[in-house]
């Protein structure tokens, strides 16, 4: 039993040091794809109402809950797809520099550009754009 147990405090110790090498301060690491990885993983599910969301407000109600129920639960399973390739692989640097497959790594960081509609776009100057504004 002691034996055993020194064992595995000589295996806590060396994987101890090692975790240093993982730390570093780039913005794409092997500990940012890790993380992203494992957020995927744990919030998968979050994509059917978000995308549900998504689709009504770009082409209202009925193609909301048809429409985006059905992206929703292709892009749960790709998002837990590839949450679960990057926890795998987080120590190999691909795609290059360890950057991110999808646009919107996680789900908690998406921009709120992605649920713009149609009567919700912004030009290059930030003016609110409206397709309902009455020429005069």
């Amino acid at each position: 039993m002691r034996k055993l147990l020194a064992s595995l405090m000589v295996v806590l110790f060396v994987m101890s040091l090692t975790a240093c090498a993982y730390c570093d301060s780039k913005e794409n690491g092997p500990m940012r794809k890790l993380g992203r990885g494992g957020s995927n993983c744990v919030t998968f599910p979050c994509e059917i109402p978000n995308r549900m969301n998504i689709a009504t407000k770009r082409f209202g109600s009925a193609m909301g809950l048809g429409y985006g129920f059905f992206e929703g639960i292709a892009m749960m399973v790709f998002r837990l797809g590839l949450g679960m390739y990057e926890v795998a692989t987080f120590p190999i640097p691909n795609p290059e520099g360890y950057g991110p497959i999808l646009d919107d790594p996680e789900f908690f960081t998406m921009q709120s550009s992605n649920d713009k509609g149609p009567d919700n776009e912004e030009d290059a100057s930030g003016a609110a754009n409206s397709a309902k504004t009455v020429e005069k």
